[in-house]
């Protein structure tokens, strides 16, 4: 009874069980559930004809082939004993009712005699459909997770990557500005236009260092805008000088010119539209062969929003160019155009796409035209907010000026007759020092005289030459040199000229040297460069300096000493904590406290501190100096007691505004 239940329960397990007999050739049904199969193979007892029907008839066609051939007759003894196990199983999909699929799973076990032969073969099939599913499901889950994994890696890989290559272009600028005044030690201007240069590309590298430690934006993939004010001239000549050089280290000439900017006030992303900007110059750059011409024209459009500026910004180059074929994949992250001529170049392939990503962000729009050979053109339009104060109209600079244009290429003598033009001054242009010296002499018979004159650079020029000519027909005239950031060079400043004017012009520029030129009463708009940060008065104050990093401390030291307050140093928060526990009442006016520090962080230290048994504790201003500068680091400040943050590394406007809030120094 027992051996009966066992039988019976095995063949629940199988929907169909035949039997081989492998010596008579026979085919037997030892069990079958299905009426259909039944119907097909009853009367069937040759093997090879029962096999065939049933291969035919109800296994799928993509199966037929394999179990057609493992199963005849010559080769069913192979079958069972490739794998020295006596058996074998396939998988396969089966038809039942109603012409449906599914899986099932073929198990043939050898019967031998009791000499060891195998005479015959047992054949069974289990339905695996479920099963088969289910593992099918997991497997694809497995691979969408495994892919979401890759994907995500990918993301952060292309946005560090991404920053590796932005942050070369200020790099190289620092390392060459740098260089550069090791050569000129002698030079106090030089040394200090070169210290104003590393400082503008210092500032831009802070700004990316920031991005690749906002670890949010790598999880998110997302970017995110920054509003602030911005002058349209200043943003344009601080990415000339940004650029520059690897314009001369590529021997490129790179041309800008400025059509109806009438907004130059505006609110935005400084750094993201230097990234747009600097991505695009600098493929530009590497895609030019050597002495290249570049060319960017910058135009406001007439239709804007309410409230908008809508500026075009237009590119272009003579370089390689692009085949048509990778047009379409070149904001795609991580593509390159493959061609011997780019093989050689260095590149990850995210600039575009990082690119395409903001200005989609900033609600503008970008665009490219290239062919193999024949350069490349990227338009980019942007809508940038007007900011809320517009400086006073200067077209009312001058209502007597007339300008005089030397340009002896004409290269630049359009743009500047069009700023004039915006000004209300009446210019003219010429090409030579003749015409000029012509247009001169006329304009006095007539008493029209030229106030100003305005001598494009060209390397060609005698400048000093033409200088002493226009000084001998007009002793009142004002003489301004308009130039490039890369044609800049000291000889140039040791003429005696009125004025230099870096091109491009934009209108504020032109008149705030206008203004200073002929001594007018207008009030002057703001200089390119930043003007050093005025110094508040201290003396008298104690300030206590919390830094464990040596380096730090003493550039600290040096900077806070500016202001004349004196300073005590402590190396660590316990030494800090003994300095104020040990001290008089009153001793310290201001404690700089560094957070990440051994022995006792910033955070425990200004706690420790606060919960002295004295009263000037409770009010003593400390001020975190870190280098973090998140959203919940500033938190965990303000819930230690500490007053205000400042990041390192410092900029001394921030912090000598925190020192004078804090101090009340004049």
């Amino acid at each position: 009874m027992r051996h009966h239940n066992i039988a019976n329960a095995l063949a629940e397990m199988y929907y169909a069980v035949y039997y081989v007999d492998l010596q008579e050739h026979r085919f037997y049904i030892l069990r079958l559930t299905e009426i259909i199969t039944a119907n097909m193979l009853k009367g069937l007892e040759d093997h090879t004809e029962a096999w065939t029907t049933f291969v035919n008839n109800f296994v799928h066609v993509k199966f037929r082939k394999q179990l057609s051939e493992a199963f005849a007759l010559e080769n069913i003894y192979t079958t069972l004993t490739q794998n020295n196990k006596n058996s074998v199983e396939i998988e396969l999909l089966r038809r039942f009712a109603n012409d449906k699929y599914e899986w099932v799973r073929l198990e043939a076990q050898a019967i031998k005699n009791t000499e060891g032969t195998i005479t015959g073969c047992v054949i069974a099939f289990r339905n695996i459909h479920t099963q088969k599913l289910a593992y099918e499901r997991q497997q694809q889950a497995l691979k969408a997770a495994l892919l979401s994994a890759e994907k995500a890696n990918t993301a952060k890989s292309a946005f560090l990557s991404n920053m590796s290559h932005d942050i070369r272009t200020p790099m190289n600028a620092i390392i060459g500005m740098t260089t550069i005044a090791q050569q000129y030690l002698h030079d106090p201007v030089r040394i200090n236009s070169c210290l104003s240069k590393i400082e503008l590309a210092s500032n831009h590298l802070l700004e990316l260092i920031n991005d690749i430690l906002d670890m949010s934006k790598i999880e998110s993939g997302k970017l995110s805008l920054k509003e602030s004010p911005l002058n349209l001239a200043e943003l344009i000549h601080n990415l000339i000088s940004l650029i520059n050089p690897q314009l001369k280290e590529h021997q490129h000439e790179l041309h800008v010119e400025t059509y109806n900017i009438s907004d130059e006030y505006l609110l935005g992303d400084t750094v993201r539209l230097n990234q747009i900007f600097t991505n695009i110059l600098s493929n530009s750059i590497k895609f030019t062969p050597r002495g290249g011409k570049l060319k960017l024209e910058i135009k406001q459009l007439t239709l804007a929003p309410t409230g908008y500026g809508h500026f075009r910004f237009v590119f272009s180059d003579n370089g390689i160019g692009m085949d048509q074929e990778f047009l379409p994949h070149l904001f795609t992250p991580f593509e390159r155009s493959q061609t011997s001529n780019t093989d050689s170049i260095e590149g990850t392939g995210l600039g575009m796409a990082i690119t395409k990503n903001i200005v989609d962000l900033m609600g503008g729009t970008i665009e490219v035209t290239s062919a193999a050979g024949s350069g490349t053109t990227f338009t980019v339009t942007l809508p940038l907010k007007l900011a809320d104060k517009q400086p006073v109209p200067v077209s009312a600079i001058h209502s007597e000026l007339q300008a005089l244009v030397i340009d002896h290429d004409q290269t630049y003598a359009s743009n500047i007759l069009q700023q004039l033009q915006q000004l209300q001054i009446t210019g003219q242009a010429v090409h030579s020092l003749k015409e000029a010296n012509n247009k001169l002499a006329a304009a006095i018979k007539t008493s029209s005289d030229y106030t100003t004159a305005i001598i494009v650079y060209n390397p060609q020029l005698d400048l000093e030459t033409m200088l002493n000519g226009l000084r001998q027909l007009s002793s009142t005239l004002k003489i301004a040199l308009a130039i490039t950031f890369s044609d800049l060079s000291q000889t140039i400043k040791d003429y005696s000229f009125d004025a230099l004017l870096i091109l491009p012009l934009f209108a504020t520029n032109l008149a705030q040297v206008l203004n200073k030129m002929h001594q007018t009463n207008t009030t002057r708009t703001q200089h390119l460069l930043p003007s050093a940060a005025n110094e508040p008065n201290c003396s008298g104050k104690r300030i206590l300096l919390v830094e464990d990093n040596p380096l730090n401390m003493e550039i600290a030291c040096e900077l806070i000493g500016m202001t004349g307050a004196m300073i005590e140093e402590a190396t660590d928060g316990a030494a800090a904590l003994t300095k104020i526990a040990q001290a008089p009442e009153n001793h310290y006016d201001l404690v700089f406290m560094d957070v990440q520090m051994p022995k006792l962080n910033g955070y425990d230290a200004t706690k420790a501190i606060r919960k002295l048994s004295r009263k000037d504790v409770k009010s003593l201003p400390i001020v975190a100096m870190t280098a973090n500068a998140f959203l919940d680091d500033i938190k965990k400040e303000r819930e230690a007691g500490m007053n205000a943050h400042i990041t390192k590394p410092f900029h001394l406007e921030e912090l000598f505004a925190v020192i004078s809030e804090w101090l009340q120094c004049k």
